[in-house]
């Protein structure tokens, strides 16, 4: 393997996730974590395993107040200034249609760091206070249409610094249930802008790279009695998160690591009036694993009413597991999610009482030692990076 470039710097943006992931302040609350590095020296070690002799760099500025400027991620904001006009500091000023306060400071940072002959990968990181905080200003459409123009616009002051510039956005896994909604909106903008399905009439940017979704991640809220908090992960779902941005990056700067992308569901097909198959791609050809009852596929027309058991028999030789699904009502136009709408939240079997048991609505593909993802920060502790599933808005088309 030949790396694309020999020296590449990630910087880790965006809000309060980001401060964690930078920082480890406010993200550690399992306890067998709490001795181990933060999110983003995580992401430093894999990259340097998964790229050899390339020099690797992991930055970014945190602060959980309004700081006039000089920092990649701060605390209660939100890409728009209109989402959040309580605190006045945005990352774009909507209004304006140019970069407000921390928009300014995220350029400026980046730009200082060029070099013609460095990979710059922006991570936006877990933009979650986009859709929680969102006051009634929200549309999609206005959030599609602002995210673009913030990416274009920070692609165009950073691009001619670097050897190539790129966006990586890891959105929310979830939210609460109202939030769902907005959460499922704003993954699709960043899917369309990286030449996923159409939304909001968003087009591809060259610039933007496919995003990594954080499948089956465990707020505060799902692991602490009698906390109401669920917008910050805990720390075991941050290093989780980690491995598949760096899977990622490896992957674009010319490596194939050991865990080469996130399994899909990439078709569904009718085998009769009350049973529809689901394919997932595996791309190591690794099996599929789930826990849970609830598996999170959904029919946009239609009611998925019960799953068997992932069938595993082919995917080492076709790269394709499946699942059979119960449906009823199904329609011509009918097509299976998995995980939309924000509903890849994931709590544990037995709730925030320990011991907590499995993860629901969890499947991964299995790497070898992972035979079940308990509490024990959940699977962070693996010698290989876990996999899961990534969530699929648009849905495929039912075969019938």
């Amino acid at each position: 393997m030949t790396a694309r470039f020999g020296n590449v710097m990630v910087v880790i943006g965006a809000q309060s996730k980001a401060i964690m992931a930078l920082s480890g302040s406010g993200e550690t609350v399992d306890t067998p974590m709490q001795s181990l590095p933060a999110a983003s020296q995580r992401l430093l070690s894999l990259l340097q395993g998964f790229m050899p002799a390339v020099t690797v760099a992991v930055e970014g500025r945190s602060d959980g107040g309004q700081p006039a400027g000089g920092w990649t991620a701060v605390s209660d904001t939100a890409v728009m200034r209109s989402y959040q006009w309580s605190f006045g500091n945005a990352f774009w000023h909507d209004t304006n249609n140019a970069f407000d306060v921390h928009g300014v400071a995220t350029r400026d940072y980046l730009v200082a760091r060029a070099s013609p002959s460095r990979l710059c990968i922006y991570v936006h990181y877990m933009p979650s206070t986009d859709f929680a905080n969102a006051n009634t200003n929200w549309s999609a459409s206005h959030y599609a249409d602002h995210l673009g123009r913030f990416y274009d616009a920070l692609n165009a002051a950073c691009a001619p610094g670097f050897g190539e510039f790129r966006i990586l956005p890891v959105p929310q896994a979830s939210r609460t249930s109202a939030d769902a909604p907005r959460v499922g909106e704003g993954r699709a903008a960043m899917e369309a802008l990286a030449g996923g399905p159409a939304f909001a009439g968003l087009a591809r940017r060259p610039f933007v790279l496919r995003p990594v979704h954080v499948g089956s991640a465990v707020p505060r809220g799902g692991y602490v009695e009698g906390s109401s908090d669920f917008l910050h992960d805990i720390r075991s779902s941050a290093w989780r998160a980690m491995a598949h941005v760096a899977v990622r990056i490896a992957g674009h700067n010319g490596f194939v690591p050991e865990q080469i992308d996130q399994p899909r569901l990439v078709r569904a097909v009718r085998i009769n009036a009350t049973t529809v198959r689901a394919f997932i791609a595996s791309p190591q050809r690794l099996p599929i694993v789930r826990q849970g009852t609830n598996p999170g596929f959904d029919l946009t027309l239609g009611t998925v009413t019960a799953a068997a058991a992932v069938d595993n028999s082919a995917v080492a030789t076709t790269g394709y597991a499946t699942v059979d699904l119960a449906v009823s009502s199904l329609a011509a136009t009918s097509r299976l999610r998995y995980a939309a709408g924000g509903g890849q939240y994931t709590s544990f079997a037995n709730g925030t009482t320990p011991p907590r048991g499995v993860l629901s609505r969890a499947m991964w593909a299995n790497p070898g030692p992972i035979t079940a993802i308990t509490e024990a920060a959940e699977d962070a502790l693996s010698p290989v990076p876990v996999m899961h599933v990534a969530p699929h808005e648009a849905g495929v088309p039912v075969e019938l």
